[in-house]
Parts: C-alpha cells; structure tokens; sequence
C-alpha cells in the first residue's frame, strides 16, 4: 500500500486501516493483497487531482494514457519520477526515456515487443522492480543486471533477448534480491552451461524453467516453481542437506524431468516445512515419501504415467486436499485409511487411476464410522479403487453430510453396483454442485430435498430416463442434460426455476417433450437439439 501519498495530504493510512475495513472500504485478501472500494480509490484520484488542476504532467501520479504518453514522449522526463507501468501498451514503438537522476524504482514492461529497441540499465541503479513479464526487446545494455543492486523483484517470464543469458550471468550478486520469476525463459540455452546459474541466496519466491546450481543454498526460499525444465531437476541435490530447509512452504514441479536421490533416511529427501507440494512430471517414476510432511495443506498429483505408488500418506496430518489424476500406473496408496482419520480433508480427487484397485479393511472401517464430516468436495472416477460394487459400503453418500460438490464419473470397465452408487444423494442438503458422468442408471434419487443446489451436470448418461424433483430445486442455476440418449421429456415445472440462467440439452437426441422450454423466462440461455 503507497502510504506515503495519503500521509502527504495529513491522512493515517497505518493507524486508520482498521477503521476502512470496518467500514468495508478496504480488503486485505490471500497473500496480503491490498483492495479498495471505488469511493476510496475516486477520493485519491480527486487528490492527487488537486495537486496542479491546470497541468496534469505536473502531478505526482497520472493515470491517463494520452497524458502519460505525453509525458513519456518528450527527450527529458520528470527527475523525480519513481513508477513507470507501460502494462499492454501494445502500440509503442520505442522505449522512453528515463530519469537520469537514477529515482526510477519500478519499471514495468510487460507486454511490450520491441525487437529493435534496447534496455539500457545504466540509469537504473535504484530500481527495485523490473518486469518483463511476455515481452522482448533486442538487447540489454549499459552493463548486467549485477549493476540493480537494489533489485528485490525481477519478472523475466518468456522475456525474449539476443544477450538475455549474459545479462543475468551475475544475477547472484544481487544480494536483496527477493522474487524471481523466469519460467519460459531458457536462461541456460542462451548461457551455454546445462549447469545452471547460481541464485542469490536471498531469494523468497523462484518460478524457473532452468536447473539452479545452488539449489540446496537457497535457505531464504518459500515458493519454488519449475516449468518445463528439459534439463531435469534433481530431488533433493545430491550431496546436500536441502531437507534442513526450514522456510521452504510451496513446492510446485511440472513437465520437468525429475529424479530422486535415494538415500539411507529416505524420510529427510522432502523438506519437511513444505504446505504445498505439486507434481506433474511425465517420466517420474518413483516420488519420496511425504511421511516427513506433518504440515502439507495440498497435495496434487496429475500427468505421472509411471508413477506406481505414493508412500507416507499416513504423516499428512494437515492435509486439506489431496488430488490424483490421470495416474495410469498408480496401484497403491498407502496409508490413506490414516490419513482419513485425522478428519481435516475438505477435498478428495481421485480420477483417471485405472490400476488402484482396492483399499484396505482399515480404509472401509473408517468411512463406515462416517469420520470424514469434514469433506467439502468429493471427486471420483476412473478408477475400479471407488466403483467397485462395494462402493455403497465404502463411501455411502450420507456420511458426508456437509458436502458442497459431488462429481462421480464410470466407465464402461467399471463394474458398479448401480443400485448403491448414488445412495444416500438425498440426504446431502449442503450440495450446491452436483456432476454425474457416464452413469449407467435409468432413475436418479430424488433431488428434491437439495434446496441449496445450484448446478446440476448430467452427461453420457445414455439409460437416463427419469430424474425426480428438479422443478423443486428453488436455488439451481445452471441445468445440464447432455448426450443422455433416453432422456425424452423436461419436467414441466422449470418455469418455477426463478434463478435458473443456462439449460443444456445438447446431445440427447431422443428429447422431445419440450415444452416446457417454451415457459421459461427470455434471460434463460437455452442450446441443443430441435430448438429452432
């Protein structure tokens, strides 16, 4: 937050924040992110308004783009000016000129694509955040980015530049250096080292798509994020203590080439203050045991095709989420009946395994006892594991009675009790999206005790016939009757439906009792078959 500007006009921005919030003027969001209200955010225009009523580039801020254009058009611009933001100005074609007193501290050139212009640094020696964010220019001059050694943030995300690699050859001499994002940008190629470049060790934030050579020095790092890394990355590095990391909270890995070190104290490999862990990485074929990980919140899984197990599930006892997909070899879960007992999971997500095909006594035991009150989101699919005929022992609908979101998916492989699958759906009252996927069933339960749903997704349903009680779900928004071949009538109370925005028939081919559609209000957006 600039407390600066209102502590210039006699205002107390530190002191008085709480009375905004009260107020509901301000929001502070995820992150510390800090948002106002239109009336706040007028009243500081009309401000820095009266600052020079007669001659707006005289100001200490401008807003406007014809008048900011103007600013930056001329051979000698304001000594004083500390923000340049040219954020999609997607028509300039050269880079203005900047402040040779060296006050510039935040340039923003995200977005602009001027391959026949140049960076220069030189009169940049105060500058703590450059962004670069998607644009090129042709070369960076007046020295590397050593010379920025006031520079706390760098975003150089799919920057393009004939000497980008040289530029940041020194880039770990800057000693405050705090967020660093390069993903898209092949900091190595351009270098011509499959080393890696070696970071600062102040680092908080990295987002790479390039090996580091000193990773395991990096002991300042909270989030780190590698992207399409064709390099490989190894976990942990070998011959380091990187385990000892104690700030390290979000670790997120994907399309990158991934090995692990094996080692005698397999538990130390992860760090074990890690909140997030995400792994997408095509040729990954054996993951360290998370058993170390007592702090995980999230833990996602998607893309790893030779991947056999997880280990060590039964230490995640914060975990909030845990989501697995599209996990073709993926055969054992170990100690998820341990994990379910700690009752903190809100979201489970387990699609696309085909090989994880069954769960232990522990497991049936423990969602029998009904300990999962706690899930919020329940995602299921894919996989013989959940669609087994068992099925309605296992997970019966009615212990999860604070649900939110259901989503079941089958297959034609799946051999389901069908009887048992959606048994117990009625009682969820919480329910405000509902997805059924493929189910080979002609009746659904009744819905009509489901008064908060506000999204009902039916598709490839093809023996559907029959779904009792929409015209009584008051709250539904968005109705979804794709590719169900037997379906042939809508329920004739739709009319009644006064929040109802989108219905979907596309795809069931045999509906023809639609009369009902003709009833509804004209603000319904209304798209399929035989409705011309």
């Amino acid at each position: 937050m600039a407390s600066y500007m209102w502590a210039d006009c006699g205002f107390y921005p530190i002191s008085n924040v709480i009375i905004l919030l009260q107020r509901s003027l301000v929001e502070i969001g995820d992150g510390n992110q800090f948002q106002m209200h239109d009336q706040l955010r007028d009243l500081g225009v009309n401000i820095v308004h009266r600052e020079n009523v007669e001659n707006p580039l005289r100001r200490s801020r401008i807003w406007s783009n014809p008048q900011a254009l103007e600013l930056l058009s001329r051979e000698k611009v304001a000594e004083k000016l500390k923000v340049i933001d040219l954020t999609k100005c997607y028509n300039m074609t050269r880079l203005p000129c900047f402040p040779t007193s060296g006050s510039l501290e935040i340039l923003n050139l995200s977005c602009l694509m001027l391959r026949s212009a140049d960076l220069d640094l030189g009169n940049l020696s105060n500058l703590k955040v450059l962004l670069l964010k998607g644009g090129g220019v042709r070369k960076i001059t007046g020295g590397t980015i050593g010379v920025l050694k006031q520079l706390r943030e760098l975003d150089v995300t799919e920057f393009r530049c004939e000497n980008l690699g040289e530029a940041l050859a020194d880039i770990g001499e800057l000693q405050v250096l705090k967020h660093l994002r390069a993903s898209g940008t092949d900091i190595v190629a351009t270098h011509g080292t499959r080393a890696g470049i070696r970071l600062p060790t102040s680092l908080k934030e990295l987002i790479t798509s390039s090996p580091i050579a000193n990773l395991s020095e990096l002991i300042e790092m909270e989030t780190l994020v590698v992207r399409d890394c064709s390099y490989g990355l190894e976990i942990p590095p070998a011959d380091t203590m990187w385990w000892k990391l104690s700030k390290l909270k979000s670790m997120e890995l994907y399309g990158t080439r991934m090995t692990t070190t094996i080692s005698l104290r397999p538990f130390r490999l992860l760090p074990s203050t890690l909140t997030r862990l995400d792994i997408h990485c095509h040729e990954l074929r054996r993951l360290p045991s998370l058993a170390s990980l007592s702090t995980l919140c999230k833990f996602h899984s998607f893309g790893c095709p030779h991947l056999a197990e997880i280990q060590g599930i039964e230490g995640l006892k914060s975990l909030q989420v845990l989501s697995i997909m599209s996990e073709d070899s993926l055969s054992l879960l170990e100690g998820l009946e341990t994990l379910l007992s700690f009752n903190k999971l809100q979201t489970l997500q387990i699609q696309g395994c085909p090989l994880l095909t069954s769960l232990s006594s522990h497991v049936q035991q423990q969602l029998g006892d009904g300990v999962l009150d706690s899930l919020r989101e329940l995602s299921i699919g894919g996989s013989a594991l959940l669609l087994k005929t068992s099925f309605g022992q296992m997970l019966h609908l009615s212990k999860f009675s604070r649900l939110l979101e259901l989503e079941l998916e089958q297959t034609e492989a799946d051999d389901v009790d069908k009887e048992l699958l959606l048994e117990g759906l009625e009682s969820l009252e919480e329910l405000t999206r509902l997805t059924l996927r493929g189910l080979a069933i002609q009746k659904l339960p009744s819905l009509s005790k489901l008064q908060k749903l506000e999204a009902l997704i039916v598709t490839g349903a093809s023996n559907l016939r029959e779904i009792e009680g929409i015209e009584d779900l008051k709250s539904l928004e968005w109705l979804v009757l794709s590719s169900c071949t037997s379906f042939e009538t809508l329920p004739e109370g739709l009319s009644g439906l006064k929040r109802l925005r989108q219905v979907n028939i596309e795809g069931s081919t045999n509906l023809t009792g639609l009369s009902a559609l003709s009833y509804l209000p004209p603000n319904v957006y209304v798209w399929g078959p035989n409705l011309l």
